[in-house]
């Protein structure tokens, strides 16, 4: 938690690199707006009262929002992103006035006639705690109260929501390519089974066209490496007809 003024975090204990790479593995950036997130910060936005309210993620050199309401925008740069600031903390980020808060006084956003004055933000976290970005609400006034516990509740309740979703897309697009993996697989299977059947045709054609009688044998060789025994395994129909053997195959 940070309330204006408060002091500053802590390095954070993951990688940048390992972060980025959990949030790509979501495949959820440049996706277009979908109603289940936009649903998300109309509520936030109405627990608040708040005319601003997003699902963001903090991507390499960029903060990316897959819903928002009051911003008019997909994408900010990291430098003047508040909520690149929130997810090294250890939980939602509250700063009643930002203009009192030294790491957004000399921000553009605040600096602006009109900017922004308030900030709340929930983290999203994989289940390995990695941050990948917030839901948050803001306002262009300060609100020096900050937020009320069941404000703090529902902001985090609706961040697990997101975070399940996410969670939820990212599996069933596992099982998808799992599927896609098996059908490929099966299909090559049915190709070299079909390639191996007309490969015995070929073969069989080839083995009883031979005018010369043909046969395949199986040796049994005794202990010391004398041949003791023999078994037919393939006869060719010239076999049969030269020799008056018939039905010998496995004998």
């Amino acid at each position: 938690m940070s309330e204006a003024g408060a002091e500053r975090p802590s390095p954070p204990r993951w990688d940048e690199q390992e972060r980025l790479s959990a949030l790509e593995r979501y495949g959820i950036l440049d996706t277009p707006r979908e109603p289940d997130f936009d649903d998300i910060v109309q509520l936030a936005a109405d627990t608040f009262g708040a005319p601003i309210a997003a699902v963001n993620l903090i991507a390499s050199g960029r903060q990316w929002f897959k819903a928002e309401i009051g911003l008019g925008a997909r994408e900010l740069p990291l430098d003047v992103s508040i909520c690149a600031h929130a997810i090294v903390q250890s939980g939602t980020m509250v700063v009643p006035d930002t203009r009192l808060d030294a790491r957004f006084v000399d921000n553009p956003l605040v600096t602006a006639a009109g900017g922004l004055r308030f900030y709340a933000g929930a983290l999203l976290k994989t289940p390995e705690g990695l941050p990948l970005g917030t839901v948050c609400v803001l306002d262009r006034e300060p609100r020096p109260a900050g937020i009320s516990d069941l404000q703090r509740r529902t902001l985090e309740v609706l961040a697990r929501l997101v975070m399940t979703q996410l969670e939820m897309r990212r599996v069933i697009a596992l099982q998808d390519a799992h599927a896609r993996q098996l059908e490929a697989e099966m299909r090559e299977r049915k190709h070299a089974e079909a390639a191996r059947r007309s490969s015995d045709d070929r073969y069989r054609a080839l083995f009883n066209s031979i005018d010369t009688g043909f046969c395949i044998i199986e040796v049994a060789f005794g202990a010391d490496g004398t041949a003791s025994d023999y078994q037919f395994i393939e006869t060719n129909s010239a076999f049969m007809q030269q020799t008056g053997l018939a039905d010998v195959e496995g004998k």
